[in-house]
């Protein structure tokens, strides 16, 4: 388990990272191990996906082995709006989440150091607590960073609604941005924080 550093990622484009089509995509980072794409968020996915033509979700490559599944719950086009990303270094990634709009905090399974990874390029995170049951540290974190009342989605309904408004609403989007920029030390410059997570990795 690695925890992103101080180090800034480079800086890169959408287009040097993903070509000319993402430049008027709203982009949705869901770069989670396949095992969290669990079917019942399928039905975000598929809601998202409705609700904003110009959504594009952003997948590790490993999620191929849910097309058969996906095929059936989505779409043929709306399947076509996902899109498989390699394996890449935690720098690649970082610029990466940095050039989305939001980013997607799977259920059961939430995320764990992925999350970590968004609010260190203050992406976004949008998540939905009452249907994680394994790994809640999206609430968490924004419990430590004073923001549980901005992102926490009471409903998947609520969940589809604040993740397309983070990719279609730009003043909304970039305000959230900022408050995470300015919050998120209370996340990697805590010393307690970093006690607190070495006594847990450790046992």
């Amino acid at each position: 388990m690695k925890l992103p550093t101080k180090s800034p990622p480079p800086h890169y484009s959408r287009r040097k990272l993903l070509g000319d089509w993402s430049q008027s995509a709203h982009l949705y980072a869901c770069l989670q191990h396949s095992k969290k794409l669990h079917p019942s968020f399928d039905r975000v996915l598929r809601g998202l996906l409705t609700v904003d033509p110009r959504a594009h979700v952003l997948l590790l490559e490993g999620a191929r082995t849910h097309l058969g599944r996906w095929n059936r719950t989505l779409g043929q086009d709306l399947l076509g709006r996902l899109l498989f990303l390699p394996r890449m270094n935690q720098s690649t990634l970082l610029s990466l989440l940095r050039v989305c709009d939001a980013f997607l905090d799977t259920f059961p399974w939430g995320s764990g150091v992925t999350s970590f990874e968004a609010f260190s390029v203050c992406l976004p995170v949008v998540t939905l607590p009452s249907r994680v049951t394994v790994l809640q540290l999206s609430l968490g974190q924004y419990r430590r960073m004073g923001m549980d009342m901005d992102l926490v989605a009471t409903d998947e309904a609520a969940y589809v609604a604040l993740a397309a408004r983070l990719g279609s609403d730009r003043a909304f989007r970039e305000m959230m941005r900022r408050r995470i920029c300015f919050k998120k030390s209370l996340l990697f410059e805590q010393s307690d924080t970093v006690i607190e997570w070495q006594n847990f990795l450790m046992g």
